[in-house]
């Protein structure tokens, strides 16, 4: 009985800890302005992610439709606001936790099934992918750090 409790727990040990992280980072041009669209929530992983990016000079706007983003310009015309409207890239995430596996590290880290984007917010093309299986603080947000190191500098 101590045998098969030992196999099960290392099962759920191992299955943490041998996560996957499979990501590209694609052509892009050096950013004019640090400015990036994000999600409005901080769902699982992404409050850190969001962080990566304010560590290093960016600054983080959330997207949410229920917050108006335009001002009134001197001929009555309506137009987005400037922030948003100079934003060079957006930040698409999600991701799910994973039942059958927990992390090691921390009771507050968390195992997730995640996927990441950031798209050039003009042309819609993709620069950024990622995804994988992972604990959020020891293999998740080191990846998606060393990926972006050149591109969020």
């Amino acid at each position: 009985m101590r045998i098969l409790i030992i196999s099960i727990l290392s099962f759920f040990i191992i299955s943490c800890a041998a996560g996957t992280h499979i990501s590209d980072l694609y052509k892009y041009t050096k950013p004019v302005n640090k400015i990036i669209l994000a999600p409005v929530e901080n769902k699982h992983a992404l409050k850190e992610i969001k962080d990566l990016f304010r560590q290093n000079g960016w600054k983080v706007i959330v997207e949410d439709k229920s917050i108006e983003t335009t001002e009134i310009s001197e001929n009555n015309r309506k137009r987005v606001s400037t922030e948003v409207k100079l934003a060079e890239f957006k930040l698409y995430y999600d991701s799910s936790i994973v039942l059958e596996a927990f992390c090691t590290n921390s009771s507050k880290d968390l195992p997730l099934d995640y996927s990441l984007s950031i798209v050039d917010y003009r042309t819609g093309e993709e620069v950024y992918s990622a995804r994988g299986r992972g604990c959020i603080e020891d293999e998740i947000i080191p990846k998606v750090k060393k990926d972006l190191s050149e591109f969020i500098k």
